[in-house]
């Protein structure tokens, strides 16, 4: 069980890596993707667009352009899945309010971690993991569905933020955690409430995971290192992958420079609570 949650838990690098960085432009823009005829095409703004959040402008580029990729965007079957052929959907910008980040974003910074022991095996003290590696990404619900191939799934707006974050991600104590997912059908799976609102010169996150998954899968998890104490419990002393539980809360700032998130919450067996406090940073 536990390589299944570290493998679990190291999706959310490649997640990240998939993430557009930052341009030679300025802070948080977004190059324009490249067409595969190697032609840039310009974004065009729509923050007028019904049904669009208040204070985040959309702007898209002309389909057929291939996404943005790490080094070149060669476009042939050796390079992807698709060839030159194909139409692939480019990927879609908003700015946030206030801060005037360019989404899809990317920060990366440590993470401070902390884990009671609740139940029968409670314990007086709690374990602290300091400078613990973390990532951060912010993106749109539209770029989820482009990358799983599907449509923008029924109830979604192409400007809802989605938010991918990773602690010590292949490591133990590790934590996993995805706003929203499109399963293999094509249907949105929303796990948070984001409510994403403009504060002086910086944009505020506040969320609550609302909703588990319905296929069983653990996308909201925390791997600890808090060994189950024997014998009161019967499970041993491996260290076990726990869901966080509906209740869990998130809170913090972004900036083009920096984040700043707490996340506290229980798991569903009530065994474990967590505290995770990052402090990210974005590169130019």
């Amino acid at each position: 069980m536990l390589a299944g949650a570290l493998v679990a838990s190291a999706v959310v690098v490649y997640a990240l890596v998939r993430m557009t960085t930052p341009s030679d432009d300025g802070p948080g823009l977004k190059a324009a993707p490249t067409s595969t005829s190697g032609q840039s095409t310009s974004a065009a703004t729509n923050s007028s667009e019904p049904g669009s959040t208040p204070g985040i402008s959309n702007s898209a580029s002309d389909g057929g352009s291939s996404p943005p990729s790490p080094g070149d965007a060669d476009t042939s079957s050796e390079a992807g899945t698709f060839s030159a052929t194909q139409s692939v959907p480019a990927t879609t910008t908003a700015e946030l309010p206030h801060s005037h980040v360019i989404l899809p974003a990317a920060w990366t910074g440590v993470a401070k971690v902390t884990i009671s022991v609740l139940g029968d095996c409670a314990a007086n003290n709690s374990s602290v993991y300091d400078d613990l590696p973390a990532d951060l990404a912010l993106d749109l619900i539209q770029n989820e569905a482009n990358a799983a191939q599907a449509p923008l799934p029924s109830g979604a707006k192409p400007d809802d933020v989605t938010l991918t974050l990773g602690v010590n991600s292949g490591g133990v104590p590790s934590l996993a955690l995805y706003s929203s997912q499109i399963d293999e059908g094509g249907t949105l799976q929303r796990f948070w409430t984001l409510n994403v609102t403009g504060d002086k010169d910086r944009t505020n996150i506040r969320g609550i995971l609302s909703s588990q998954p319905t296929d069983g899968s653990t996308p909201n998890m925390v791997v600890d290192a808090e060994t189950s104490l024997q014998p009161c419990e019967s499970v041993g002393t491996v260290s076990l992958p726990r869901a966080l539980a509906n209740g869990t809360t998130i809170e913090g700032w972004v900036t083009p420079d920096s984040a700043s998130l707490t996340i506290e919450g229980v798991t569903t067996d009530k065994k474990r609570k967590v505290t995770i406090e990052i402090a990210a940073h974005r590169g130019q």
